[in-house]
């Protein structure tokens, strides 16, 4: 079921236990990941400051503000970008986790009608749709047990109210009820409890 995208501003938090620290484990490695670049780059015109020709020192330490200068807006760049599609990730992660964790507690209420329904991108739509295949393969079982345990008490009934029912026709009755409570039992054995 496809609902129509009604708010005018996106929660982008959602399930703020999980995406902020997600987001700041990922905003430190990639602090980590530039800083360690940057050194690497830098270093031999660091090097180059210390050497002890004169011209070499004035040459690296001109070649070494001149890259910092550049370097530095090119770093922000790639930390608005990253910290944008972190937001964005998560969003697209932890987005799903509340209609699954709603899910589930139905589920626990024993409704088997419950369905996870998910945006199109969303990350885990694959274990909705096999939470939601897993539901209706559960409901189809229930579904025929129900079936057979109204045969066998209809049968039950005929024989108990029926005065006039022969020895071997109420036998054959009860045969057919002990059938479908095989088949019951049957279907209960797919079941792990």
């Amino acid at each position: 079921m496809v609902h129509e995208h009604r708010r005018k501003i996106k929660n982008y938090l959602i399930n703020k236990e999980v995406q902020i620290p997600l987001i700041v484990i990922t905003f430190a490695y990639t602090v980590l990941i530039v800083l360690t670049a940057e050194i690497m780059v830098m270093m031999p015109f660091i090097k180059g400051m210390f050497a002890p020709d004169q011209e070499v020192q004035q040459r690296s330490a001109q070649v070494f503000i001149e890259t910092f200068n550049l370097i530095i807006p090119s770093i922000l760049v790639i930390f608005v970008i990253f910290s944008v599609y972190q937001i964005w990730f998560s969003h697209r992660f932890c987005g799903p986790m509340v209609p699954l964790e709603k899910a589930i507690r139905r589920f626990s209420e024993k409704r088997l009608d419950t369905r996870i329904t998910l945006r199109k991108h969303d990350f885990i739509k694959p274990i909705a749709d096999t939470f939601n295949s897993s539901l209706e393969t559960c409901g189809n079982d229930i579904d025929e047990i129900k079936n057979c345990n109204t045969t066998i008490i209809d049968l039950l009934e005929k024989v108990i109210a029926d005065d006039a029912v022969s020895k071997e026709a109420a036998k054959e009755k009860l045969k057919e009820a002990a059938r479908l409570a095989q088949m019951e039992k049957e279907h209960l054995d797919k079941f792990i409890t």
